[in-house]
């Protein structure tokens, strides 16, 4: 990166006096440097040997009146009382690109903090050869990398058959279900959707009577390919539909750090949560099966402030010890594990498995754990007269035995069955039973006085930010 640099200039005039009421301090100084004031205790010394001695050292200013050098002379005169000083003018003007490099170009003699070093260094930079030499590196990279990768053969182009009006019946019923049903919990997933459907009389081809959707294989892809067609033409947006199973990562940049610090200072001190269960005499954790009901669970958690942890299926070793850490850290007597899980072989044991990890691996006595099961439960299963899931019990699950033997069938049920709403309330309906209410709301009525504290700080802090 090459670096500007200015040769030495002759001023235009020799020494002659100038009012100090007709020269200007320049603004890029005192972003540059530390803002000078005449409460400052070396201001105020300078000014007592002004008074004594004069100003010896003249004042350089530029070609229409704002000092280039000076700053601190200027200050120290006007509080000696001085009317006019001796100055030098330079022939540059003040709009003039190589004014900041030559304001640092006069001041490098001066003591300085770090932080004023490292502003005059990113002034002394050429900000266009810079940003040339970046983008010129950026493009040779693109270039090369782009050349080195090997292309993909498309093949012949397909395109989807559009929605016919037989199809329309059963996307309106879809729409319906997504706009009022699932509203509150979106993006949702298709086999959410699925179950909410059987509880309608929906006709997968509205001209036939006989294709009535159904709880099995043939209506579920029927579903699957509708959705997918409703999105690419736009009956559907695209973020109301998720698959948990297949992340995406992007990054969050900004255009320019005006963009950037717009939304820091709109953000700030805005994420306030007070632990609401610090005063519970147990620590609660909430355990998820599968990641298809985090957009259902997170908000009940979020209300209580109870972690939770999705565990899709078996959970691994790593989330375990992260729960057993927050438990210790907790200083609580016991853990309570709130666990929502498929009633089938395997979701059967996952809270007795969760439980006996805890104990086995990492040395909490059971007489410690208090493992609940808020979902789903064979009772549930009945009130609610759930759809079996489309698939029955896997006779490869070491526990299909004794799932077989204590049910009287091999038949299982999804979370997903049940109406995201009723899962909200069996989840809170637990919580309740294990929490301190009277302890809960004398730190909801905490949290409200902390964030009037908060939000009057905050205030007061982004206001002086904008006198500065």
């Amino acid at each position: 990166m090459s670096v500007l640099r200015l040769r030495k200039q002759k001023t235009e005039h020799a020494l002659f006096f100038m009012r100090l009421d007709s020269m200007w301090p320049s603004p890029e100084n005192d972003t540059l440097y530390r803002p000078v004031l005449q409460t400052d205790p070396a201001i105020i010394k300078l000014a007592e040997d002004i008074k004594k001695n004069g100003l010896l050292d003249p004042i350089v200013v530029s070609r229409d009146g704002f000092i280039v050098s000076g700053h601190r002379r200027y200050a120290a005169a006007t509080l000696a009382g001085l009317v006019e000083v001796p100055v030098t003018r330079h022939p540059i003007a003040h709009d003039d690109p190589a004014f900041v490099p030559l304001l640092t170009s006069y001041n490098q003699q001066r003591e300085k903090t770090f932080s004023e070093k490292l502003r005059e260094t990113v002034v002394e930079a050429s900000q266009s050869e810079a940003v040339a030499a970046m983008q010129s590196f950026r493009i040779e990279q693109s270039r090369n990398a782009v050349a080195q990768c090997p292309t993909i053969a498309m093949g012949q182009r397909r395109n989807r058959t559009k929605i016919s009006k037989n199809k329309k019946p059963m996307l309106n019923a879809i729409i319906e279900i997504l706009s009022n049903e699932l509203k509150a919990f979106l993006p949702t997933t298709i086999r959410t959707i699925h179950y909410q459907l059987l509880n309608k009389r929906v006709l997968i081809m509205g001209s036939n009577p006989k294709s009535l959707y159904r709880n099995d294989k043939a209506s579920y892809q029927a579903l699957i390919d509708l959705v997918a067609r409703a999105r690419i033409e736009e009956h559907i947006p695209y973020d109301w539909i998720t698959d948990p199973t297949r992340s995406t990562t992007n990054w969050s940049t900004c255009r320019e750090c005006k963009e950037y610090l717009s939304k820091e200072i709109e953000g700030f001190l805005k994420n306030y949560w007070r632990d609401l269960l610090q005063s519970q005499p147990n620590h609660i954790e909430v355990i998820g099966e599968k990641n298809t009901i985090d957009s259902i669970i997170r908000p009940v958690c979020s209300q209580y402030t109870v972690p939770y942890t999705i565990g899709r299926g078996y959970c691994s070793l790593g989330p375990r010890a992260a729960l057993y850490k927050r438990f210790k850290e907790s200083g609580k007597e016991r853990l309570v594990l709130v666990i929502l899980s498929d009633f089938d072989p395997d979701g059967d044991m996952i809270a007795q498995s969760f439980a006996r990890s805890l104990r086995d691996d990492f040395g909490v006595p059971e007489d410690r754990m208090v493992p609940i099961r808020a979902a789903l439960t064979p009772r549930q299963v009945k009130v609610l007269r759930l759809p079996r899931s489309l698939l029955a019990a896997k006779k490869t699950s070491q526990h299909y035995k004794r799932f077989v033997a204590a049910n009287g069938s091999d038949a299982v049920y999804e979370l997903e069955a049940v109406p995201p709403v009723q899962l909200q309330t069996l989840l809170e309906s637990t919580l309740k039973q294990v929490i301190d209410i009277d302890r809960f709301n004398e730190e909801v009525e905490a949290e409200g006085k902390d964030q009037c504290e908060i939000e009057n700080t905050r205030r007061r802090v982004i206001g002086s930010m904008g006198m500065m």
